[in-house]
């Protein structure tokens, strides 16, 4: 299986988020994989596609559970 270039998951990531206008999603393990179109993913992977997210404005924070990713701006200020 051809793996698609980490460049178009980032912008395939920010096409999702556009559709659904949402400023932060999260994926579980098993979705992202779909998402990447990856069997595997290696820790290089992963910090590449971040910085490629980074320059869309996009953060990417890989937990335990999810793979949360979020539009690199104030969009839910907390009020005092």
């Amino acid at each position: 299986m051809a793996t698609i270039h980490r460049r178009v998951i980032a912008e395939k990531i920010q096409a999702l988020m556009h559709k659904g206008s949402k400023d932060v999603v999260t994926f579980s393990w098993a979705e992202f994989y779909d998402v990447a179109e990856r069997e595997r993913i290696k820790e290089t992977f992963k910090e590449n596609l971040a910085s490629d997210l980074r320059k869309l404005s996009m953060l990417i924070n890989y937990g335990q559970s999810i793979v949360l990713v979020a539009k690199d701006f104030r969009f839910a200020p907390l009020k005092a």
